[in-house]
């Protein structure tokens, strides 16, 4: 579940491709409907879709499914308790499913397995196997109190600190779902980046302002070729006004933009918010929780566009702040 809650977070592409989670288990319809449960709002989030496959990893069918060999399947988490039937489920994903394709070299598909504790001697077995990664303790690793690490704290504060709020209060005292809320936006930079075709590292500049000004220049210059125009989104950032809010989304710049909007809708959807004009933070109604494209004709819902369009622009500054720098 905690993964899942990851996952659709951060799932949202410019492209707006509709991401499927394949929940497969002995009892995944019954998992499903808990999901549901748990995340009363999920509904509203039109381009994922969970999908039950009531199968036990004791089955040869398990192995056999024609769900593992889809092109488009990116991942596949081994999420059990048990360290054990983890293991034994990687390998006979690794010798029955994939083993022609990771000797044809042709495999796309990574495998994630949970492990409950982190050692050498874990790790190392994995590490023999082409396409399995090893991860923490999900249940460890997948929850809220990990958000808080320096660097996504450090990022998150970047983020908090150019939005509006942030005159009336402090990143300190800023209650743990508007903090989670800014960390879930830092979280998404690196497929911003992607998007970009652009990626981000540590770096070894310590001077902020020369950080600063190397990741500007890499930032704008992949922007113009990419036929978008930085210093007009400057100029627009600094004195925004509803005539900039896009006629349709078709540039990369608005893709990207807009693909941070449905990050936000989502985030609020999977905690529980729903849509309702008359805004309340007790009842976790909130008057924005709408497609982009509806925001049209009424100019306090465009202006917030310009929140979406900062969450990519100052991407560069963002980083900088925090020592880590854009490289092609």
């Amino acid at each position: 579940k905690e993964i899942i809650y990851y996952l659709i977070n951060l799932a949202h592409l410019p492209h707006q491709n509709r991401i499927f989670i394949h929940l497969v288990n002995k009892k995944a319809k019954r998992f499903k409907k808990q999901i549901h449960r748990d995340f009363s709002s999920l509904e509203e989030i039109k381009n994922i879709e969970l999908v039950p496959h009531n199968v036990c990893e004791k089955n040869i069918d398990f192995y056999t499914k024609s769900l593992w060999k889809e092109k488009n399947l990116v991942y596949i988490f081994v999420t059990h308790e048990d360290e054990e039937k983890n293991m034994d489920t990687a390998l006979k994903l690794y010798d029955i499913t994939y083993r022609e394709d990771i000797v044809d070299e042709v495999l796309k598909t990574d495998i994630l397995v949970s492990i409950n504790y982190f050692n050498a001697l874990t790790v190392g077995f994995y590490k023999k196997y082409q396409n399995l990664h090893t991860f923490g303790y999900y249940k460890k690793i997948a929850n809220k109190e990990v958000l808080f690490d320096l660097k996504l704290d450090c990022i998150g504060k970047q983020i908090h600190q150019k939005h509006a709020l942030s005159k009336k209060v402090t990143w300190s005292k800023l209650d743990l779902s508007k903090r989670e809320s800014n960390i879930f936006q830092a979280l998404h930079i690196n497929i911003k980046l992607l998007s970009l075709g652009l990626k981000s590292k540590k770096s070894n500049i310590e001077s902020v302002s020369k950080l600063s000004q190397n990741n500007r220049a890499i930032f704008n210059d992949r922007l113009t070729k990419l036929g978008a125009n930085p210093q007009k989104i400057q100029k627009q950032l600094e004195e925004y006004k509803t005539e900039y809010f896009p006629s349709e989304f078709k540039t990369i710049v608005e893709l990207i933009t807009k693909s941070e909007h449905n990050r936000w809708l989502a985030h609020h959807f999977i905690n529980g918010w729903k849509y309702n004009k008359n805004r309340s933070s007790k009842k976790k109604h909130h008057g924005f929780l709408l497609p982009l494209e509806e925001f049209r004709g009424d100019e306090k819902m465009m202006l917030t566009y310009q929140y979406d369009l900062m969450a990519l622009f100052y991407i560069p500054e963002y980083l900088a702040e925090c020592g880590f720098e854009i490289e092609v």
